[in-house]
C-alpha cells in the first residue's frame, strides 16, 4: 500500500521586474512506497525554473544532513512540462517514520532563472552542471566542506540591485585622514549597482583551477587520485585533486600578469576594453568551457560591496579595528603561526577563520585579490588613489585602462601602516576597502588570489 503524504509547493517570488516568467509549479503528488521507503514526488511546471526542495518538520526547516539527497528534476534547471518527478530516500529512521506519519512536509519552490536561489554550487568535474539550494544549511555536506575547495565551487548570491551605499573608505575613517605618500585614499563616493550577482564564498585554489583546466602551475605537483583516476578536457588528461590531499591544494590560487594563459587575457587587453570576452586559452577561458556559465572577476565595486556585507566600519564584523578582532577572521604577521601547516611567509587554506556576514572567507586576509577594474600604473597619480574623485557612480567599471595601467587588488594580509612595525607582528590596518591598488605590502603575502563572480541571471 503507498500512502499520500503532505506536500508543499511556493513560488520564489522576484521583489524586481522580471525578465522571465514567474513560474509555478502544478498538479503535485507525493507517495512513499512502505516496503522501500522511496518517497516519489510528481509535478507539473509552468515555465522553465529552477526547482528546490526542503524538508520541515513542525514548520522548522532540516538541515540537509538530517534529510539527505534528493534526485532527478530538483535543485537545477528544470524545463516547461509535466510529469517531472523527484526520489528520495529519507536517510535515517526517525527522518522516515516522520514522514511516513505525516510529520514531514516537503516542499518544493520554483524560481524564475533572473531570480535564483542564494546558494549556487557548480561542478567542476562535469560540464555544464549545476546545483542551487536556498540557504547554508541545505548545502550538501555543509559550506566548509573541502568538497567546495576543490571538485565543486560553491557561490552565494548577494542582493546588491539598486542599493546606493557608500564606498571607498569605512565609517571610521570618514576624516579622510588614511594616506598613501601626499595622496588622501580614497575620498568616499556613493555607488549603485543595478543587479544581484554570484560570487565565490571562498578564493578560487589550487585544487578548483586544476581540476576546471587541467593545468598544473609550475612547482606544484600532486599525486594522482587513484581511486577516481583522470579527467579528459580538450584532449588534454589531468590527475584529479582528490579533496583529501596536501593542504597546499587548498589555498588560492595565484592570479599571474595578464600575458600569462593562467589569467583572464593573454592579450594584456584590460578589462572593459573587450567588456567581458576572455579567450578560450586563458584560466576563465576554461572556467567557462567546463561550467557553461560567463564567469569573471569581480569588479572592484562588487567586491567592496560583498566584503563589507552591510557593515560601514573597516572590520566587517563591525568590532573595534584591534589585533584580537582581526586575527579572528583574517590570516597575517599576527597569527600566522595559529595555522601548523604553513610558515609566515605562505597563504593559508581557505575558509578556516570567520566568514562575514554574507558567509564569505577570507574577504580580508589571505592573498591580494585581483579585480576587473584597471588603476593607473603611477602611484605618484591622482587617480590611482581616487578615480572617482568623490562622484556618485552607478556600476563602475573604473578606466577602460591600457598596458600602462594594473588591476585593483583588494583584501590580502593586512598589516598596520602607522608604524610599519612588521617585526613584532602588528599586522593589521584599513587593507580593506580603503586599498584600491596594488601598494607593495609584499612583507606578509606577495601573492594575488581573486575569485569568481557571476550576474545573478541563469541561462
Amino acid at each position: 500500500m503507498k500512502m499520500n503524504l503532505i506536500l508543499l509547493a511556493a513560488v520564489a517570488m522576484s521583489v524586481t521586474i522580471p525578465v522571465f516568467a514567474t513560474p509555478e509549479i502544478v498538479n503535485m503528488n507525493l507517495v512513499r512506497d512502505p516496503n522501500t521507503h522511496l518517497v516519489t514526488i510528481s509535478y507539473d511546471l509552468s515555465e522553465d525554473a529552477i526547482v528546490t526542495a526542503q524538508v520541515f518538520t513542525n514548520g522548522v526547516a532540516l538541515p540537509h544532513a538530517a534529510y539527505g539527497n534528493m534526485g532527478g528534476k530538483v535543485h537545477r534547471t528544470v524545463k516547461q512540462g509535466t510529469g517531472h518527478q523527484v526520489w528520495w530516500n529519507p536517510p535515517t529512521r526517525e527522518v522516515d517514520a516522520l514522514v511516513a506519519g505525516g510529520g514531514a512536509e516537503v516542499k518544493l519552490s520554483a524560481w524564475a532563472k533572473d531570480n535564483p536561489p542564494d546558494y549556487l554550487a557548480i561542478d567542476l568535474l562535469a560540464t555544464n552542471c549545476w546545483r542551487f539550494y536556498v540557504t547554508a544549511e541545505d548545502v550538501p555536506l555543509g559550506v566548509t566542506n573541502r568538497l567546495y575547495k576543490s571538485s565543486k565551487m560553491l557561490m552565494r548570491k548577494i542582493y546588491a540591485k539598486d542599493i546606493t551605499w557608500p564606498a571607498g573608505i569605512s565609517s571610521d575613517r570618514m576624516d579622510g585622514s588614511q594616506t598613501y605618500g601626499t595622496n588622501t585614499l580614497h575620498r568616499p563616493h556613493y555607488v549603485t549597482l543595478t543587479y544581484n550577482y554570484y560570487i565565490g564564498i571562498y578564493e578560487v585554489t589550487y585544487s578548483q583551477y586544476r581540476n576546471a583546466s587541467c593545468y598544473s602551475y609550475s612547482g606544484t605537483t600532486y599525486a594522482p587520485d587513484k581511486e577516481t583516476g583522470t579527467i579528459t578536457l580538450s584532449g588534454q588528461v589531468c590527475d584529479i585533486i582528490p579533496s583529501d590531499q596536501k593542504q597546499a591544494a587548498f589555498w588560492p590560487a595565484p592570479w599571474l600578469a595578464p600575458s600569462d594563459m593562467r589569467g583572464r587575457d593573454p592579450t594584456s587587453a584590460y578589462w572593459p576594453k573587450h567588456g567581458h570576452n576572455v579567450p578560450a586559452a586563458s584560466g576563465l577561458g576554461y572556467f567557462r568551457k567546463r561550467t557553461g556559465l560567463n564567469l569573471d572577476l569581480t569588479t572592484e565595486a562588487e567586491w567592496e560591496y560583498a566584503c563589507r556585507a552591510g557593515e560601514s566600519k573597516n572590520l566587517y564584523t563591525g568590532e573595534p579595528f584591534l589585533s584580537e578582532n582581526v586575527d579572528t577572521l583574517a590570516w597575517s604577521a599576527h597569527n600566522w603561526n595559529r595555522d601548523p601547516d604553513c610558515s609566515s611567509n605562505q597563504l593559508h587554506e581557505v575558509g578556516l577563520l570567520k566568514p562575514n556576514a554574507w558567509g564569505l572567507y577570507d574577504m580580508l586576509g589571505n592573498g591580494f585579490e585581483v579585480c576587473l577594474d584597471a588603476m593607473n600604473n603611477d602611484d605618484s597619480g591622482t587617480d590611482v588613489v581616487d578615480f572617482y574623485h568623490g562622484n556618485s557612480v552607478t556600476n563602475p567599471v573604473g578606466p577602460a585602462g591600457s598596458v600602462s595601467y594594473r588591476r585593483a587588488r583588494r583584501g590580502g594580509g593586512v598589516f598596520d601602516s602607522t608604524t610599519s612595525n612588521y617585526t613584532k607582528g602588528m599586522a593589521f590596518n584599513a587593507s580593506r576597502a580603503d586599498n584600491r591598488v596594488n601598494i607593495s605590502y609584499t612583507v606578509q603575502y606577495p601573492a594575488t588570489a581573486y575569485r569568481l563572480a557571476l550576474p545573478a541571471v541563469i541561462p
